[in-house]
């Protein structure tokens, strides 16, 4: 009997690489979305879901969401400034490290920012996850399993056995604890109890239109801080300067002991 098409293994070697084709039609495609959109927000994501991106893709139909490699797309904007193929996109491509994607819309920055600040879906935590609480089963009947379920418990390390078409837990077992990264046996366990630990979320970190340019959206980094702390200071330190003087020069008329004390802030400062 030949074999089912379907079942023949592919061995990964022989697959076929994304080659200068495959990179210059995401280019294109990039590139026709630049100026079909009037705006290209960029964002973040914690605990990506495909059916969560699914549900968020259908509340913006007419909107574009594009995931793709990063340095294809940087390619797309252009690597510089004198290469960029819109103005100032390139500041949006330089956002594009780690875990990015794109959201080209015609919605304005309030209408996006409106949606996502409150936009928030649990879902069943994946292998990796850093438990938010510690889970424990104590031992006893495990109801909320069918007795069919008792060979899969097994395989995921639960020492179980089947009383009277009942599954029962024979000693206690911790899934997780609160901190620690979950492995694929716990995070298969709390799918099946049906416990949703983690939390799909969309970060928009910046914004790019022909209009205003790259706009910033996240909080001022430390080193922006950390500027604007030493201007602060020093904007300080001449004020009182400016007073250590002032003091100085209408103690003339005055006391020594003024003008001593004058001198001696404008010698601290």
């Amino acid at each position: 009997m030949p074999k089912v098409a379907r079942n023949r293994v592919v061995p990964l070697t022989v697959t076929k690489k994304k080659n200068k084709e495959w990179k210059s039609k995401n280019i294109e495609e990039v590139r026709s979305l630049l100026d079909r959109y009037k705006n290209v927000f960029v964002f973040s994501f914690d605990n990506l879901s495909t059916a969560r991106m699914q549900e968020v893709r259908e509340d913006w139909t007419g909107s574009r969401f594009f995931f793709g490699k990063n340095k294809v797309v940087k390619v797309a904007f252009g690597r510089n400034p004198s290469e960029e193929y819109k103005d100032g996109i390139t500041e949006l491509g330089e956002r594009l490290k780690g875990h990015r994607g794109l959201l080209f819309t015609d919605h304005s920055k309030d209408e996006v920012l409106k949606y996502f600040n409150t936009f928030e879906s649990p879902g069943f935590a994946k292998t990796g996850f850093v438990a938010t609480d510690t889970i424990v089963l104590e031992p006893g009947p495990l109801e909320q399993f069918s007795f069919s379920m008792e060979k899969r418990l097994r395989e995921l390390g639960l020492d179980v056995t089947l009383k009277k078409g009942v599954i029962e837990l024979l000693q206690q077992y911790t899934v997780c604890t609160e901190g620690q990264p979950l492995n694929s046996e716990a995070a298969r366990i709390l799918e099946l109890m049906e416990i949703q630990m983690a939390h799909f979320k969309i970060n928009v970190e910046g914004v790019w239109s022909e209009k205003t340019g790259f706009v910033d959206l996240i909080r001022p980094t430390k080193k922006s801080t950390k500027k604007k702390n030493q201007t602060v200071v020093s904007h300080i330190q001449r004020v009182t300067r400016s007073r250590a003087k002032s003091l100085a020069s209408e103690s003339a008329s005055q006391p020594n002991e003024i003008a001593e004390d004058a001198m001696e802030e404008l010698e601290l400062n």
